[in-house]
């Protein structure tokens, strides 16, 4: 991708829309965590990323930990988070990339959080943006918007502030890859998030143009409804005006420059129409979302993904140590009182358990020491029998499993058909889980790591023999 933005003739920019440092849950006082937020920034850095919006959950990384990526050049943006003081924590607030034509306006907003403990106050959108959009129209053509807000929020956006061509989101609330949807005459996209997926937006963009339109005389109708909205902002805005409001002058005036901005489109555009000229003011865009999948060993993201791993390894070791023996509550969490293991398994099923042992399941522990992931938590709820821990677990009981038993330590029989203590002191009485539901198969079958996962097709591969002829 860093090849190809340097090799491409066509202007290419790298932008995130935020929530790209932790999962859900997770937090700067979980080291592993932290260890993989580092990686991701210096990941970002090496791909020469052009803009990185802010959002609620990265904020939980701490205010050090901005200072230091801003201090070598990370590009988080944020018009409206404040420091103590009430000043703008994140200078430049807006990234204006030089394209040649257009040049390119980004802007980046923050999303709300219940959480009133962080470091900065997250301040309402609707008080930064029409100051933020009123510097960046002067200079910019192409005005595009990093927002992790709610998706009622990004419409209304693009409603209210048609100048606002592309509108790339990371709502909390959305999950998996949203195709482009025309809003107003804003774009809207997203793709899944942290990592497994990269969104591709290719533009054809004319400052007269709409992303509806098919002529000229629809570009200018397009544009005459922009001033129509921009009016009616204004309207309201005179009509609440209050007397505390010492910023207001500032902000009408801001708006009446943005509705000036648009008549001076709309002015150009007429002397195109009374011409009788023919060119097409069309924005088309192409959109695709690419999986994305492990680097080349050597390729310098490569290099950043094992540092991580290593890191996460080194940390992991010695805290193993520290833990001594498993105290009662892990236990509890890890159910040793309610399975077996495979050796339990195999007295009694010699030709499943056989069957078993040549398949992946059976070496899914042995993958994670070979890459040395056999400390990370992260990964280790998919390659043991982890019970009732699951991906999406919290990481304190994901953490549990770095003492999981060795005889739990793959994907083993009761991964699949459930704990199997009772069954096997009570084998006529106490029957297992003869099939697993698909959602216990897709929570570790996920699109990043099995893209062509197909439940019926891999339960014919991976079924065990019956067991009896």
């Amino acid at each position: 991708m860093k090849d190809q933005k340097s090799d491409s003739q066509t202007p290419l920019l790298l932008m995130d829309a935020g929530n790209l440092l932790f999962k859900k849950g997770d937090s700067g006082n979980n080291p592993v965590a932290m260890i993989t937020a580092h990686g991701i920034v210096r990941t970002y850095g090496t791909l020469s990323y052009d803009a990185v919006a802010v959002s609620p959950q990265d904020m939980n990384a701490g205010r050090a930990f901005f200072r230091t990526s801003q201090a070598n050049g990370f590009p988080w943006i944020s018009a409206n988070i404040f420091d103590e003081d009430e000043r703008l924590v994140f200078s430049p607030t807006v990234v204006i990339k030089r394209t040649g034509a257009p040049d390119v306006g980004i802007i980046g907003l923050t999303g709300k959080s219940e959480n009133n403990s962080f470091w900065a106050r997250i301040g309402d959108w609707r008080e930064t943006l029409p100051e933020h959009l009123a510097q960046l129209e002067s200079t910019c053509g192409l005005l595009i918007l990093l927002s992790n807000l709610s998706d009622d929020e990004n419409s209304e956006i693009a409603k209210m502030y048609p100048q606002i061509d592309v509108i790339v989101a990371s709502s909390p609330t959305r999950y998996g890859n949203q195709a482009p949807q025309v809003v107003g005459d804003s774009l809207i996209t997203q793709s899944d998030g942290r990592g497994t997926y990269l969104g591709k937006l290719e533009l054809k963009w004319h400052p007269q143009g709409s992303w509806l339109a098919t002529s000229p005389t629809e570009s200018h109708e397009r544009l005459q409804e922009k001033v129509a909205a921009i009016e009616l902002q204004i309207k309201k805005y005179q009509e609440g005006k209050s007397e505390a409001d010492q910023e207001y002058d500032k902000k009408l005036t801001e708006m009446l420059n943005s509705k000036k901005s648009v008549e001076d489109r709309i002015t150009s555009l007429e002397s195109v129409i009374a011409e009788q000229k023919e060119p097409v003011f069309t924005n088309t865009f192409n959109s695709t979302f690419l999986p994305v999948k492990p680097r080349p060993s050597g390729d310098e993201v490569d290099t950043i993904v094992q540092d991580i791993k290593k890191s996460i390894s080194a940390y992991q070791k010695t805290r193993l140590k520290e833990k001594g023996q498993i105290d009662q509550q892990a236990g509890e969490a890890l159910q040793l009182s309610q399975f077996a293991g495979v050796a339990a398994c195999t007295s009694c099923h010699e030709k499943q358990s056989a069957f078993w042992t040549e398949t992946a399941h059976a070496r899914a522990f042995a993958t994670l020491v070979n890459t040395g992931q056999n400390y990370n938590p992260e990964c280790l709820p998919c390659h043991v029998t982890g019970g009732s821990i699951s991906p999406v677990s919290s990481f304190a009981k994901k953490d549990l499993l770095l003492v999981l038993p060795e005889d739990r330590q793959a994907v083993g029989c009761e991964a699949c058909h459930g704990p199997g203590r009772q069954h096997s002191l009570n084998p006529g009485n106490v029957l297992p889980t003869r099939k697993p539901a698909e959602q216990k198969c897709i929570n570790c079958h996920t699109p990043e790591h099995d893209d062509d996962f197909d439940f019926s097709t891999k339960m014919n591969k991976t079924a065990c023999p019956p067991t009896h002829n």
